[in-house]
């Protein structure tokens, strides 16, 4: 950080460039004495410390802001309305990232609904496998198959084509019912 040395106009000028300073070199937080110092302290080391000073000079004794008092409260307005946009910054983009990524799902279990998936009468199911128990790969599956199947077994009411993609499981595997 600069060097600080001088009067009371030359300490709110440091703190102006100081403050910020610290901030963007990384600094989780920065403390600024409030005020110089008790009666017995008031020498020449400890006059130039806080934002607010006790004026000795005249009775009765009064506390009294110095400029780095509005210095320093100036930062904290800007800041904070900084550290508010940046936080609504960042749940706007983290709301878009999630629409998209919505939207890149609905995209791909919209693929092979149309006049080649309905020629070659098969589909990609991308939900879990009773068989296999695997969530996210893709079996074929045949419609007339899927539909015609009796209900009590759910691997075979969903129709899996024997083998599974990517498992090796045939049929007359071991069946579960489907976790979503």
């Amino acid at each position: 950080m600069p060097p600080y040395n001088g009067g009371e106009r030359s300490q709110a000028a440091y703190y102006e460039r100081a403050i910020p300073l610290a901030l963007r070199a990384g600094a989780d937080q920065v403390f600024v004495t409030l005020r110089d110092g008790y009666l017995h302290e008031q020498d020449e080391r400890f006059l130039s410390e806080g934002m607010v000073t006790l004026d000795i000079t005249r009775a009765p004794y009064a506390l009294r802001r110095k400029p780095a008092f509005a210095t320093v409260k100036a930062l904290v307005a800007r800041f904070r309305r900084e550290w508010e946009s940046s936080r609504a910054l960042a749940a706007a983009r983290a709301a878009r990232t999630a629409r998209a990524a919505q939207a890149a799902r609905g995209r791909r279990s919209m693929r092979g609904r149309g006049a080649a998936h309905r020629a070659t009468g098969r589909r990609l199911r991308r939900d879990a496998c009773a068989r296999c128990r695997t969530r996210g790969r893709a079996h074929p599956v045949k419609h007339r198959r899927a539909r015609s199947r009796p209900k009590q077994n759910p691997s075979k009411a969903r129709g899996c084509a024997p083998p599974h993609r990517g498992c090796g499981a045939r049929r007359g595997g071991r069946s579960a019912p489907r976790r979503d």
